[in-house]
């Protein structure tokens, strides 16, 4: 039986009590479910059944559903520069795939030869013309998350999914081969990352041999068409961003039997101390009780249903 989606039960309370501080409710929204958790494992599962939230990102999160472009600027931040030069280096993708007819291109634009790693409907490719050549290609898994790295070691050439190494398929070079990251200079749209469908693009990082150069967490902060690393602040611009709101699930739940007790549960604390209260607090403290009591009946009934709580 599937989980309460604490996403849509916040939005019902925010219609429910005519929110207009979207912020502070949200604080106190938390409070609640956390305070309503408290009861339920020492009232009725006796035990740390169900885990606190700590942040309401943990409820929510924004995603970076699609984009025309994204441009690793050169002029404020110097990614470009940052990333140049280097013989050994890796770079990586993670992504939830939300379409079967998807691509995604990250050119990085040098004057020897410009480095393409792209994938078209599940098909993974790198091109580089010069100095090293070397096309190859490699047919995914049909997995909806997956996390795609490209590196140049000592070694050669190698692509890992998921973290695991995979044998490419080499229409010109071998894996031999160490295509070096030259210098990625010139124009302002001289690192871009393009053709962006099918695939919500949740992060992306840059590797030396020795360090993490930059890793945009592109489902994480605000929304906007300003991105900026986590590792050195290096900033990229999205094009025509479409943003979507998505319910996280937490790593700790309540089995959607229990949705009229969280209800009862969540309104009693919301409207303890008055400041959201829309009912007398003798009436919201009977429903607190009786719901206590609900959710003692349901657990008693439930001694041969399989996981009752959900995660």
């Amino acid at each position: 039986m599937a989980t309460i989606n604490l996403w849509e039960e916040y939005n019902s309370k925010v219609r429910k009590f005519g929110i207009n501080d979207l912020d502070r409710f949200r604080d106190s929204f938390l409070d609640a479910v956390n305070l309503t958790y408290a009861d339920l494992n020492a009232e009725v599962f006796q035990g740390e059944t169900l885990g606190y939230i700590d942040s309401f990102d943990d409820v929510i999160d924004n995603r970076l559903r699609s984009f025309a472009t994204i441009t690793y600027v050169a002029t404020a931040g110097l990614s470009n520069t940052a990333i140049s030069g280097y013989k050994h280096w890796s770079s990586e993708w993670e992504l939830d795939r939300v379409g079967s007819v998807n691509g995604i291109t990250d050119t990085f634009t040098i004057a020897a030869g410009d480095i393409v790693i792209s994938i078209l409907n599940g098909v993974f490719s790198f091109a580089v013309a010069a100095p090293v050549a070397v096309t190859a290609t490699y047919t995914l898994p049909d997995e909806d998350s997956i996390k795609v790295k490209f590196e140049v070691n000592e070694d050669g050439n190698t692509l890992y999914i998921n973290d695991s190494e995979v044998t490419m398929t080499y229409s010109v070079g071998t894996a031999l081969l160490k295509p070096s990251m030259g210098t990625v200079a010139g124009p302002v749209t001289a690192h871009v990352i393009s053709g962006t469908s099918g695939y919500i693009l949740k992060r992306t990082a840059f590797y030396s041999t020795t360090a993490m150069i930059y890793e945009f967490l592109l489902n994480e902060g605000g929304v906007s068409t300003a991105l900026v690393d986590e590792v050195s602040a290096f900033t990229a611009t999205a094009l025509t961003p479409v943003w979507q709101t998505v319910y996280i699930q937490p790593s700790s739940s309540l089995d959607s039997q229990y949705k009229a007790v969280f209800n009862d549960c969540i309104n009693y604390y919301l409207q303890e101390g008055g400041e959201w209260a829309i009912e007398p607090d003798d009436d919201s403290e009977r429903k607190w009780l009786r719901a206590i009591k609900r959710a003692k009946k349901v657990y008693q009934n439930n001694t041969t249903y399989t996981n009752p709580l959900g995660l």
